[in-house]
């Protein structure tokens, strides 16, 4: 179709004797007599350009009412528009439309790696609109990269979709709980992943761990992880991480206890005999 719209382009040129952007009567009978061509009213001529496609009957042919005669489209794509990015969150859909416009625009045609859409049978790309629109169902990474359309037979005319994909963050932390005794290190690791990378923040019961920080209490590896030196009691407590993205937001929470080993032996001291003290008595008789 290129190949097709230079040869009409070069015909124009050829015919638009005067150079005024517009061919008449004069100039098609001077390409007639300069070509030898046929003047016979009961044949095809060149005259028939005019008098079956001059669209405002002004008794000229502009190079749009040329192109529409040998079927050729006038297209045309902005060019803030010649690169798209476009992103969406894992799990929704997506439309990407093409902006190639022109009158009569021949069918739109999608690309992906150099194979056309349109001829695969993909179960979440498979509606392209009657506006030449592209069509994703539930929206997964594996969709993430470039998209192009053209119009059928205008392929040096295409517009680049950039499709992004943003994944809400999970995240874990671990250990989920531990127990240690005071003077020793504790640490407590997040990891999270989502698209883009998800901030991490931590809060201690609910407060926002940063106004804590010390040189006992730190955040390291980016702040996926809280190191605790020389714990003391008051640090016991339920300590939140928290991972953001444009996506979403996740939390998960990690338990520390601290516990002398001399409170813990006491206290199961005391179970223990409080477990002995339930047990039933039992009434022995001597020399039965």
């Amino acid at each position: 179709m290129a190949a097709k719209k230079q040869l009409v382009d070069v015909m124009f040129k050829s015919f638009d004797i005067d150079n005024d952007g517009r061919i008449d009567a004069s100039e098609l009978s001077q390409v007639i007599k300069h070509e030898g061509l046929s003047m016979d009213a009961t044949d095809c001529t060149l005259f028939d350009l005019l008098k079956y496609n001059d669209a405002n009957d002004d008794e000229h042919l502009t190079k749009e009412e040329f192109y529409t005669a040998f079927d050729v489209y006038l297209l045309s794509l902005p060019d803030d528009q010649k690169v798209t990015v476009t992103t969406m969150t894992a799990g929704e859909s997506a439309v990407l439309t093409c902006a190639i416009t022109g009158e009569r625009r021949p069918p739109i045609l999608w690309k992906r790696n150099h194979q056309y859409l349109n001829s695969l049978n993909l179960e979440d790309i498979n509606d392209f609109g009657d506006d030449g629109s592209l069509y994703i169902t539930k929206v997964t990474t594996t969709h993430m990269g470039n998209y192009s359309c053209h119009a059928d037979g205008y392929e040096k005319l295409f517009q680049t979709h950039i499709l992004q994909v943003n994944v809400p963050p999970v995240i874990r932390v671990y250990p989920e709980s531990q127990a240690r005794e005071p003077g020793i290190t504790a640490s407590l690791r997040c990891h999270a992943e989502g698209i883009p990378s998800p901030q991490l923040s931590w809060l201690k019961n609910g407060m926002d761990i940063k106004v804590k920080l010390s040189k006992q209490l730190t955040l390291q590896a980016n702040g996926s992880e809280v190191h605790i030196s020389n714990v003391h009691f008051e640090d016991t407590g339920a300590y939140t991480c928290i991972a953001k993205n444009e996506a979403g937001v996740d939390e998960d929470i990690s338990s520390l206890f601290v516990e002398d080993s001399a409170r813990k032996t006491c206290q199961k001291f005391l179970l223990s005999f409080e477990a002995v003290e339930d047990l039933p008595l039992v009434k022995v008789v001597l020399g039965a």
